[in-house]
């Protein structure tokens, strides 16, 4: 595979900086200028170093969690991580320690020495001198802080950076191990995305949880000596809120459990519902599954708010607690009779708000992300532990001795008790066989006989293995449905081989690629999109076998190649292919036409999961077993057989068809950015004051709005009358109480307004996190119903993986993160407020050098925000890519592990995951870059106030107070810009996800003849009308899928379709779906009715249709037939009734009836299997219309006629529409439309069109002409 798009070309500058330039992240400047100057394009970024790759520390934690395992009964992941990069968690801790217990307590002891010295009064040189070199050390002291501070959380992030990567690396490789039925991808996704996103977000605040009680011990020694016993009062409040903190984890890690459990839920409903959501369209299950997910959402979304309410009250005691811890402390110390000093108090202050925050704020985060981290540790070690696939028991041989040996072999899908529906309830048994080089084994069987399950035994999927399977030699693999990657077709076949070109050409030949690369646009350099949505049906299985073709191995297992294409291209296949390129490897083919298993040296037969025959061809044919005579029978009477020439349609020259020709099946990517249903870039620049609004619109009024600004606004009033008291209690304190009814009074005000904040705070933090809950939950059900409503070629053209980004990655933020971190910048921009307000009270001239300190803030933010942005969009990007190429790899595993490109893949996902980590860490650095800019100009701003005090103030109190302040303003400042800038970010997650609810809706579903169109019982009879129909696809306006086809189909009318690929055949169906819309002044009805001004709902629901891919979703049998368990049409009996008219009952009965549980995907059944759940699903409906498109392809001839018995029997008096590749199916049909490149070619009778030698149809029945019109 190529690797990601998104690749970093500049090597990183960190490599060859000098250490000063390291410290200070110097070396990221220029980067962020060019950020700044104009938008960066994601080759901007930097490269990482060799010690930040995927592959070297997945390696690393792999070869740790191996010991892990070996040495201990109960390993532990959370261990194994530990042991790899402990030491850079000590590092990082022992640095951010410094910081905040030496350093702050003696920056809080030089401001407490700096206030006696100013209260000293007239001062001599020495005094001066002794108060210069407190204000430098004050400085100095606080400089250190900052380096300490920001190159420990720097060490901190990347550490977890790396832990992610690595476990991301860890979870990959268990992938490629595990079991088709075990795998889900929502919960990948979810592991992925949110559980290992804790390793980042709480690697800083980890360290707080040792680093936090020491801090609160050295302390409360210090303020020992300034206040004696009564400092205890203090700490023993900070004390009884660690056990509260304790408590909060317990809650946050189960409320965490269930939330997970929750999102991987919905995770894996919204896959299934995206990936099958042109199914749900067409059989009118929008709203089913739309309240299937918003029922997953409202559970997700309960304990989301529980969570976010705890948070709520834990916040409020961060916020109040300071207050009342220096309240209490202050209060105690007067009234035991003491002197309070304005040292000791400013000490006090300093000290509390320290500790405070480490305490109250850091350490219970620090516990919230250890529980978090906890459960998704203990969900990744579950992951881990899953039980794996056996070794695979061969090896490649060079060609020596190449063969496939089964010795009384046997195996099943399931272990345990797990009672599932499936053909694989069974268990294969006593299957024996041997081929070698030039060996050619087919398998034949009826639908659920085992066939596939038999190449998967062979392949090493199934979870239960049993007996004798041996391969010897190298393996190549295409499965039943084709398995297509997002990439260029030839990035498909050569799947990372090296490109041969005389090697790939012949591929090309003889997998009969050559015409449809001559269409495509840029040939096969074109882009075929996720899932090859851009190709056909016969298209992807020929790309699939090419693919196998390509990889020049000794063994082919090809699962039924011949099911999506016609006869012709088959022949072609059987001929050029099997018996000719590979006629000298070991070949093993399941099919269901025996026609294609006469050159087999052995043929098996399955029945039941057990061999029902062994031989040649003539000794099957002369076996007298019913499944071969009906087959065969069925064969020789449609003359479907092999002919001797392909066929050739007598249109144009290949050579003059250009893509305006051809039906855009073919789509490039670039053709689909030009899509209106793709939501427009927005402004890189800056994320705009309207977007925070729109935000808060999704959940709030506008007066509720008001109301919420009006108690941010108060609270901090509050705050600031609280902040001031301090100093008026050490004023009154030493001027002495007038008398004690004073001093009452004063502790009574102070106990009021700690007891009113308290309220204040809760009240605005409860309404805070309820508007922002709102706002989430309200913008997923809108964007989920604009995804279900949009057009889908939206679903086409985007990956899953960046779809459920959105609702995984996207929404986690949305609903977790965002509220916090918007709060949080909220409530510092009113903290500024009011800091700045009492500095400026103490003294006016502090107004110019604070407004010039706002300024500077401001022009840094103003710079370094589109950098950031820019950057966190690409790291957004670049991991949307990572999740697309796990679904990718989800898909294809078996095709993988079956060609040994396990390996490759790996290696395309490292690279990928270091395009993301180039963005996250320079995400990271750039966080950094900027804390320090803004501590140096906090520094300049702390230097002038010191300095002003020293030099020009005498007022003690007054200089304690505003370089207390200042210190704390310079924080908070800080701390607020980088919120901002992280709410910003943050935003970018929202700023995505709306995009999504700008996507352009299809038409209404309903009308206003709903209730008219119901009681007529339309339609009665089933008449189609087609007038001047004409189709073109968004964005390729130039090419006509149909051409203005004209044609009427009579009521209860058998037609059939045929047409190679790119003919229009998939363009008449979409359209008389109205999936896509057909250009103005065409004219489609349905019995006299114009569909084209009726609901969709009314439409589609009238129209029953089999499709080629059948889509199951997981859950129950009948909630695959009927999701809607409200519609009471359909009860049970009627359901049954449908069950056994598909020939379902015996596989229903044996699984658990009506309930019996249905995989993924519907993993636990066979193709031929999920296909009769569709047939059910038209008879459970009974329309008058029926639609098949191509439904019997992977069904064998003998369950074919039973199907087109029922078909016939069951809607007699129905119209059915028949899209087919083969012409038995076509031809009991009373007309057959022809269709070649958008236009109607040939309609008539099939005996008409037989008899014309000229004619489309005879040629493509070729050599077997005369023996089909023996039938009419």
């Amino acid at each position: 595979m190529a690797p990601g798009r998104l690749t970093p070309s500049h090597k990183s500058p960190i490599k060859d900086a000098t250490c000063l330039s390291r410290l200070f992240f110097i070396w990221l400047t220029p980067l962020l200028y060019k950020g700044w100057k104009r938008d960066l394009e994601f080759s901007d970024l930097y490269q990482i170093s060799q010690s930040d790759r995927a592959e070297d520390l997945g390696r690393i934690l792999e070869t740790s969690w191996a010991k892990e395992k070996k040495t201990r009964k109960s390993p532990k992941i959370l261990s194994a991580l530990g042991k790899v990069f402990w030491k850079d968690y000590a590092i990082s801790g022992s640095i951010i320690f410094v910081r905040e217990v030496p350093l702050r307590i003696i920056q809080a002891l030089l401001v407490g020495a700096l206030v006696r010295a100013l209260k000293q009064g007239d001062r001599d040189d020495d005094a001066n001198m002794n108060c210069i070199l407190l204000g430098g050390g004050i400085i100095v002291v606080t400089l250190l802080g900052s380096i300490t501070a920001h190159l420990g959380y720097f060490i901190a992030d990347r550490t977890g950076m790396r832990a992610r990567v690595a476990c991301s690396s860890l979870i990959y490789g268990k992938m490629l191990r595990l079991g088709q039925t075990s795998l889900s991808f929502g919960h990948v996704v979810n592991l992925m995305s949110n559980d290992l996103s804790r390793l980042d977000i709480g690697a800083s605040f980890l360290q707080y949880l040792w680093i936090a009680p020491i801090q609160l011990g050295v302390m409360c020694y210090i303020l020992w000596g300034y206040l004696g016993w009564t400092c205890l009062v203090g700490m023993v409040f900070l004390t009884m809120l660690i056990p509260v903190q304790l408590l909060f984890k317990k809650l946050f890690a189960k409320l965490r459990r269930n939330v997970t459990v929750c999102t991987d839920k919905k995770s894996r409903l919204l896959s299934e519902v995206i990936s099958g959501l042109k199914v749900i369209k067409m059989y009118t299950w929008e709203n089913a599954f739309t309240k299937r997910v918003e029922e997953a959402r409202k559970d997700e979304m309960a304990y989301i708010k529980k969570t976010t309410y705890l948070l709520s009250v834990n916040q409020c005691f961060f916020a109040i607690s300071a207050k009342f811890t220096i309240f209490l402390t202050l209060v105690a110390f007067i009234l035991v009779g003491n002197e309070l000093t304005a040292d000791a108090a400013f000490v006090t202050l300093i000290l509390y708000t320290v500790v405070n925050v480490s305490i109250t704020n850091y350490f219970p985060t620090g516990l919230n992300n250890l529980a978090e981290i906890s459960v998704a540790m203990k969900r990744l070690q579950d992951f881990l532990s899953m039980e794996e696939l056996p070794p695979k028991k061969g090896d490649s041989n060079g060609g020596h001795d190449v063969h496939v040996h089964l010795d009384r072999a046997g195996g099943s899908w399931t272990t345990g008790k797990e009672k599932v529906c499936c053909e694989n309830e069974f268990s294969l048994a006593n299957i024996s066989c041997r081929i070698g080089n030039g060996g050619f084994l087919g398998i034949l069987g009826p639908v659920g006989c085992g066939k596939s399950s038999l190449l998967q035994l062979i392949l090493g999927e199934l979870s239960d293995m049993k007996g004798g399977v041996h391969v010897a030699g190298g393996v190549a693999y295409a499965s039943q449905q084709a398995w297509i990657f997002g990439g260029t077709l030839r990035d498909n076949i050569l799947l990372g081989r090296e490109y041969k070109e005389a090697k790939y050409r012949e591929t090309i030949r003889v997998c009969a690629l050559e015409k449809d690369i001559s269409i495509l646009p840029e040939g096969d350099l074109s882009s075929v999109g996720e899932t090859g949505f851009s190709l056909s049906g016969g298209q992807k299985a020929r790309v699939g076998l090419a693919r196998a073709v390509y990889s020049d191995a000794e063994i082919y297992i090809l699962d039924d190649p011949f099911s999506a294409v016609d006869a012709s291209v088959g022949r072609h296949i059987y001929e050029n292919c099997i018996m000719g390129f590979l006629s000298n490897k070991a070949r093993i083919l399941v099919t269901h036409q025996p026609s294609f298993v006469k050159g087999a040296t052995q043929i098996l037969l399955l029945d039941g999961g057990r061999v029902q025959f062994s031989g040649n061809y003539d000794q099957l044919v002369s076996s007298g077993l019913e499944f071969v005579h009906s087959a065969i029978q069925e064969k020789e009477g449609t003359g479907d057989q092999a002919n001797d020439e392909e066929v050739q349609v007598p249109t144009k020259n290949l050579e003059e068809i250009s893509p305006k020709n051809v039906e855009p099946a073919i789509k490039l990517d670039k053709s689909c950015q030009k899509d209106e249903s793709i939501p427009k870039k927005p402004d890189r620049k800056q994320i705009s004051m309207q977007l925070y609004w729109k935000y808060f619109r999704f959940g709030e009024s506008v007066l509720a709005l008001i109301l919420l600004l009006e108690m941010f606004i108060l609270v901090q009033i509050l705050f600031t009358a609280c902040d001031y008291f301090p100093k008026y209690l050490t004023q009154v304190a030493e001027t002495k109480w007038s008398n004690p009814t004073e001093m009452r009074d004063t502790i009574w005000i102070y106990t009021a307004l700690i007891g009113v904040i308290f309220v204040a705070v809760f009240v605005r933090m409860f309404a805070f996190s309820l508007a922002c809950i709102r706002s989430s939950d309200n913008l997923h059900k809108v964007v989920f119903n604009r995804v279900v409503r949009t057009g889908i070629q939206f679903i086409e053209e985007n990956s899953m993986g960046q779809i459920l980004n959105r609702f995984t990655k996207d929404f986690g933020i949305l609903d977790q993160l965002l509220p916090t971190v918007l709060f949080q910048g909220v409530d510092i921009f009113f903290k500024l407020v009011g800091a700045l307000a009492i500095i400026c009270v103490m003294n006016v001239i502090l107004i110019a050098p604070s407004a010039l300190l706002l300024v500077c803030f401001y022009l840094v933010r103003k710079f370094y925000l589109p950098p950031a942005l820019s950057v966190k969009r690409f790291e957004a990007s670049a991991r949307s890519e990572v999740l697309s190429h796990v679904s990718s790899t989800v898909n294809g595993l078996p095709t993988i592990r079956a060609m040994m490109a396990e390996s490759q893949f790996r290696q395309d996902f490292h690279s990928r995951l270091d395009s993301h980590s180039a963005a996250w860490f320079i995400y990271i650095a750039a966080s950094k870059w900027l804390a320090y800019l803004l501590d140096t100009i906090s520094l300049l701003y702390i230097a002038f106030v010191t300095f002003y005090f020293v030099f020009f103030e005498q007022d003690g109190l007054s200089a304690g107070l505003s370089i207390s302040l200042a210190i704390n303003l310079t924080v908070a400042l800080q701390f607020g810009v980088r919120q901002s800038v992280e709410a910003d970010n943050s935003m970018v997650s929202f700023e995505r996800v709306v995009e999504y609810t700008r996507l352009k809706e299809e038409a209404s579903l309903t009308s206003s003849q709903a209730a008219q169109l119901t009681s007529s019982g339309w339609p009665k009879n089933g008449k189609i009308s087609f007038q001047n129909v004409s189709l073109t696809y968004p964005g390729q306006s130039d090419v006509c899928a149909l051409n203005n086809i004209n044609f009427e189909i009579r009521c209860g009318e058998k037609i059939g379709i045929v047409g190679r690929t790119g003919a229009g055949k998939s363009s008449v169906i979409s359209t008389l779906f109205r999936l896509t819309e057909p250009t103005p002044g065409s004219s489609i009805a349905i019995d006299g009715v114009n569909i084209l001004s009726i609901g969709l709902h009314e439409l589609r629901s009238v129209i029953g249709v089999i499709p080629q891919d059948p889509v199951l979703f997981r859950g129950t049998l009948r909630q695959n037939l009927n999701p809607d368990g409200n519609d009471h049409r359909f009860d049970d009996y009627a359901i049954w009734k449908a069950v056994k008219e598909a020939h379902l009952d015996d596989v229903a009965k044996s699984g658990g009836g009506l309930d019996s549980e249905i995989s993924e995907n519907g993993s636990n059944l066979s193709v031929g299997q999920k296909q009769l759940i569709c047939l059910a699903r038209v008879l459970l409906r009974q329309n008058k219309i029926i639609v098949i498109d191509e439904a019997t392809a992977n069904i064998d001839n003998g369950t074919d006629s039973i199907i087109q018995a029922t078909l016939r029997e069951k809607f007699a008096q129905s119209t059915l529409l028949v899209v087919a590749h083969r012409l038995h199916t076509v031809l009991n049909c009373d007309r057959i439309m022809v269709m070649d490149r958008g236009e109607i070619v040939e309609f008539d009778t099939p005996s008409n069109l037989l008899r014309n030698p000229t004619s489309i149809l005879s040629q493509m029945a070729g050599s077997t002409r005369e023996k089909l019109l023996l039938n009419f």
